[in-house]
C-alpha cells in the first residue's frame, strides 16, 4: 500500500472544504423545525457524492480518516461537543477497515465505506442531546437569562 504523499494530501485538504461547506448548507435546513428529521437524509445524499468522489480520487489507506478527523475538528473549533471527535475516530476507523477489507474498488464498497461516517454522525448528532442533556438545559437556561437581560 502506498503512502500519501504532498499531492494527497492537497487533494484531502480540497475535498474537506468541499465536504464540511456542503455539509453545513445542508445543514441549514435544520433552521425549520420539522424539518431537522430530514437532515440526515438530505446530508447523507448530498455529501455522499463529494465522499464518493474522493475515495476514486484519494485510493490510498488512512485519507478517509484524515477527511473526516479535520472536519471533526473543525465543527469543534466552531463550538460543538467533544462527542463529535469521539465520533470520527471511531466511524472513521470502521469505514477505513471497509475500504482496506476490499482490494478492488466498485461502488457498493465506496457507498459500505460512507455508511459508518454519515450514519454514525447524524444518530451521535441528535443522541448528544440525551447524553448531555444536564449540560445542555443549563447553557440554556443561562443562555436565555442573559438575553432576557
Amino acid at each position: 500500500m502506498e503512502k500519501l504523499r504532498i499531492k494527497d494530501l492537497v487533494t484531502i485538504g480540497v475535498f474537506t472544504v468541499i465536504y464540511f461547506v456542503l455539509m453545513f448548507a445542508s445543514g441549514m435546513i435544520g433552521i425549520v423545525p420539522i424539518l431537522y428529521l430530514a437532515y440526515p437524509t438530505l446530508a447523507g445524499i448530498i455529501t455522499g457524492i463529494v465522499i464518493m468522489l474522493f475515495m476514486a480520487k484519494v485510493q490510498k489507506s488512512w485519507g478517509l480518516f484524515i477527511l473526516g478527523l479535520i472536519c471533526s475538528l473543525v465543527v469543534i473549533a466552531m463550538g460543538n461537543t467533544y462527542v463529535i471527535l469521539i465520533h470520527a475516530v471511531i466511524s472513521m476507523a470502521i469505514a477505513e477497515l471497509f475500504k482496506k477489507k476490499k482490494e478492488n474498488i466498485n461502488h457498493l464498497n465506496l457507498i459500505c465505506s460512507h455508511l459508518p461516517y454519515s450514519t454514525l454522525g447524524f444518530v451521535v448528532s441528535l443522541c448528544k442531546f440525551c447524553w448531555l442533556k444536564t449540560r445542555l438545559l443549563n447553557w440554556l437556561k443561562q443562555a436565555v437569562w442573559v438575553t432576557i437581560i
